[in-house]
């Protein structure tokens, strides 16, 4: 057996959000006796970054590279010299900011360049013209993984990327990491939560596309009914201030909690009845995989990839974007039929495990690698984990 194959993962961030713990997952995953992974983060030696943080505690080696605006000459040199030192066989990209330096490093050492596509947000005009360069971006890759099959149309029409370029591998879990029968009271406890009290979440960066505003229009009008209901909001971001403000006006301030970032989400979803999407925009939503693993059921808009894991009427209820209307009558009837919510929620960790197992994600992502190094073609969704050809 030859030597593995040099793989080098860049993530521009400083959190464990659903592509880093895709990225995690996928070392946990991976056949180390053929392929060798480094992650690089763009930033310098010893600045805080709970990402790396969490990769050197599981044995992922990381480099750092420097990196700014602009063209950024000079982190484009310094992962050339990465990519030559580290004889790099396959450098992946995971956003806008690390594709700007793995396309001009890997065209001057001819590494294989590999992006993955996670989703884009446009809440300006100067993200939506960030997106715009992105695309460009993409499109000049040696290929392209995307973790949704309406992300896959969207790179192939409007990033134009030829069709054989791109790979759809949905997002997935190890359901390892997910036991059932978690402690409902225990978790309730910790967040000083009624033990009877109605719950829903909602998890998610405090930005405009997540939908917060009508998550909180919902929990006002479903504590009209549910006089113990709770809801708790979890994530950060720019918008926590007004959302405060709005939780205020609505007179909600007992019923909501921000908890901002979590690293104990077993718990927040423990403590939780139904887990509330009301996203304007998604790739394909981790969370509510992982509401699934947990067996929460799950009310979620039809944006993105949603439709792809949600099943309406199965293991969740999905709703049409921007409608508070909607979001509160599909939190209504699952909290009117506890039992209903039950068997939602014990349908999605089947759902998860017959079709977002991260094992058979990794497979498959080894064999893309491989056949990618090799020079092979790859026929258009031949690595869809779940078996299909998302057209």
């Amino acid at each position: 057996m030859g030597s593995p194959l040099q793989l080098l993962y860049l993530r521009d961030t400083t959190f464990v959000c659903g592509p880093g713990k895709t990225i995690l997952n996928t070392f946990r995953t991976l056949d180390r006796s053929r392929f060798a992974l480094t992650l690089g983060v763009p930033g310098q030696d010893g600045e805080p970054n709970t990402f790396v943080e969490r990769a050197l505690a599981l044995g992922l080696p990381v480099v750092r590279i420097p990196a700014g605006g602009g063209l950024n000459a000079g982190g484009v040199r310094r992962l050339a010299a990465i990519l030559r030192a580290h004889r790099i066989d396959v450098v992946q990209s995971h956003d806008f900011l690390t594709r700007r330096l793995a396309l001009p490093a890997a065209a001057l050492t001819r590494t294989k360049h590999i992006t993955s596509v996670h989703g884009w947000i446009a809440n300006s005009r100067k993200e939506r013209l960030a997106r715009r360069l992105d695309q460009m971006l993409i499109r000049r890759a040696r290929h392209a993984v995307v973790v949704s099959g309406r992300l896959r149309q969207q790179v192939l029409q409007d990033a134009g990327m030829p069709e054989k370029r791109v790979t759809l591998l949905r997002n997935a879990l190890l359901l390892d990491d997910y036991p059932e029968g978690g402690d409902v009271a225990e978790a309730r406890r910790k967040l000083s939560l009624p033990p009877d009290a109605a719950v829903v979440s909602i998890v998610g960066r405090l930005n405009p596309e997540k939908g917060h505003s009508l998550f909180l229009e919902m929990a006002r009008r479903v504590a009209s009914e549910f006089p113990k209901a709770a809801f708790l909001i979890v994530g950060q971001g720019p918008l926590r201030s007004p959302l405060g403000a709005h939780a205020d006006a609505l007179g909600l301030r007992d019923r909501v909690q921000f908890l901002g970032h979590r690293s104990d989400m077993h718990v927040v979803y423990n403590a939780t009845d139904i887990l509330a999407l009301p996203s304007f925009t998604e790739g394909l939503p981790n969370v509510v995989l992982e509401a699934f693993a947990h067996g929460r059921p799950t009310v979620a808009t039809r944006v993105g990839g949603v439709p792809e894991v949600v099943t309406h009427g199965v293991d969740g209820i999905i709703i049409e974007p921007g409608q508070a209307e909607a979001l509160t009558a599909g939190v209504l009837a699952l909290l009117r039929d506890p039992e209903r919510a039950r068997n939602m929620g014990r349908k999605g960790r089947e759902t998860v495990a017959a079709r977002f197992d991260f094992r058979r994600r990794t497979r498959a992502l080894e064999s893309l690698y491989e056949a990618v190094v090799a020079g092979q073609s790859v026929a258009a969704g031949e690595f869809d984990q779940s078996g299909t050809i998302d057209e």
